[in-house]
């Protein structure tokens, strides 16, 4: 097993500015309206999870449909909580 030291984990969390006692949330693979990632997005927004300063949620892959990515973006602007919700692009 591949398993990560709590130093490993600290590293990884404050390479990415998120706190010890953070909650994140992720979906992972290619954005896309098929994969109705707005769905999940409305979905965070409308939970208890967004007005939570320790919860992020993490889009983990890139965004192809330029068309959507501007929906998607001006769905987080219009949020007071854009801070804690990151698309990251491309990740191998």
């Amino acid at each position: 097993a591949n398993e990560i030291t709590e130093e490993e984990r600290f590293k990884i969390r404050q390479k990415l500015n998120l706190d010890k006692n953070d909650f994140v949330v992720c979906s992972f693979g290619i954005l896309g309206p098929t994969k109705q990632n707005h769905s999940l997005l409305k979905a965070w927004l409308s939970s208890t999870l967004a007005r939570d300063k320790n919860c992020v949620l993490v889009f983990v892959g890139e965004l192809t449909d330029v068309d959507y990515e501007q929906q998607l973006q001006k769905i987080i602007s219009a949020s007071k909580t854009d801070a804690r919700i990151h698309v990251t692009g491309w990740v191998d």
